[in-house]
């Protein structure tokens, strides 16, 4: 659907469909097919990178793009980002992957009396993105708490903006514009207090807000550094400071970024630490390291945290592999930093919404709220950049084919919504199963 909606000039399908796409179909074309439900497709920002993504799917070189070249290149990305598309497209290469058995039979045979549980389905996504889920595989209480005061200030809305207007006031108490680590440390602890005040008296008394700032205080400094790096720094040294720039800051265009980076470190530094030290969260066993050990008894509940890096792990050798990869320098050991650098890397390959943003430090423009990277101390732009919209809800298995200027024709909705009852792993869907096997 998404290959004929470009071919012939992206009028569907019609005489003018030759079943190959050239250049200047796919470069007026491909905004119309980001919402396929397919990563090779997101997240193309502008016509550089849509040109160069054209000679990767065209495999052989020959300047234009036929069919197979297409389905080849999409199903690829989708198996080496392990969606849960990508592990089903993959079965016919893993045995007991797919289909519903644990182990690969002969044509014939009986089928095993259950097909094998899909993972569920990723949870929803917030304002910018970010889908994580509850639950034995999902982040923690503490997270939810934690990420449910800043979730406000992240928001592409008017709302949103009044309330980053407020924050920023409070951040900024000297009302130069400029805030550091310090202040937004301090502006974090208030929000947080603000929302979970101190409750009871002596002994009974808790502090949830001191506990939640103290539990997520490693995520401040890679929030703040990120969102730091986003706007020009001119270099020159800030009046009153020994030798600080303005990059040694967070200024007000940046302030949305350091709100999302906070919740997205939050919630890497939660799956970090629902593996170190044996998976019962922070603890004084807890040695800001993972181990192999570790990692081996606890990926399986990380997989809902939000982060393509830590999806779809099949089986022990692939979690094994994995730990080597994020083992930057080879010791033996995963530390946070090389642990949220992997993540990180993983969303910007991807191109994820939240890949995105973290990128935004790298790429003008992407992230913060203006078009063009500008100096810091700039009068903000009076509108942020809209992001995407959100991922289509998805399907029994997994796949989100959205609607509208992006998303898939009628026909396309019209043919899946005939086949779609059968996919489902429950007890209607096989019974629908047998019906449709038996014809």
């Amino acid at each position: 659907d998404a290959f004929s909606k470009i071919d012939g000039g992206g009028a569907g399908r019609d005489a003018n469909d030759d079943k190959r796409i050239e250049l200047y179909e796919w470069m007026e074309g491909y905004k119309g097919v980001a919402r396929h439900g397919f990563l090779a497709l997101e997240g193309i920002e502008n016509k550089k990178q849509a040109e160069e993504l054209f000679g990767k799917i065209d495999d052989n070189g020959g300047g234009i793009v036929l069919l197979d070249e297409w389905c080849t290149f999409i199903k690829n990305a989708e198996v080496a980002a392990q969606t849960q598309v990508g592990v089903l497209l993959n079965a016919e290469e893993s045995p007991g992957s797919g289909g519903g058995g644990g182990t690969k039979k002969a044509k014939g045979a009986k089928p095993p009396p259950k097909e094998k549980k899909p993972p569920p389905p990723p949870a929803e996504p917030n304002s910018f993105g970010l889908r994580v889920g509850k639950g034995k595989s999902g982040a923690t209480k503490d997270y939810f708490d934690f990420a449910s005061v800043f979730e406000p200030l992240c928001a592409d809305t008017p709302e949103g903006e009044r309330q980053r207007e407020e924050g920023f006031l409070s951040a900024d108490p000297n009302g130069n514009g400029l805030c550091s680590l310090a202040e937004l440390e301090t502006f974090v602890l208030k929000f947080l207090v603000t929302k979970f005040p101190r409750v009871g008296k002596g002994k009974e008394m808790t502090e949830r807000g001191q506990d939640l700032f103290k539990a997520f205080r490693p995520c401040y400094i890679r929030a703040f550094k990120d969102a730091a790096d986003y706007a020009t720094d001119d270099g020159e040294k800030i009046a009153g400071t020994k030798n600080a720039t303005q990059n040694d800051f967070v200024d007000k265009s940046e302030f949305r970024l350091f709100c999302v980076y906070v919740i997205v470190y939050a919630a890497m530094f939660d799956a970090f630490s629902k593996i170190d030290g044996g998976g019962a969260g922070r603890d004084a066993n807890d040695d800001k390291r993972i181990e192999l050990y570790e990692w081996m008894e606890g990926y399986k509940g990380v997989a809902r945290h939000g982060f393509l890096a830590l999806e779809g792990i099949e089986n022990k050798k692939q979690a094994e592999e994995l730990f080597g990869k994020i083992d930057d320098n080879g010791g033996g050991i995963v530390l946070l930093d090389e642990w949220c650098t992997f993540i990180k890397n993983a969303e910007v390959a991807a191109q994820t919404q939240v890949g995105v943003l973290l990128n935004a430090e790298e790429s003008p423009g992407s992230g913060g709220g203006g078009g063009t990277k500008k100096a810091k101390g700039a009068k903000p732009p009076p509108k942020e950049k809209k992001p995407p919209p959100p991922p289509a809800e998805p399907n029994s298995f997994g796949l989100r084919v959205g609607k509208g200027k992006s998303g898939a024709t009628k026909d396309y909705f019209d043919f899946a919504s005939v086949f779609e009852a059968l996919c489902a792993d429950t007890p209607e869907g096989e019974a629908l199963r047998e019906e449709g096997f038996l014809s």
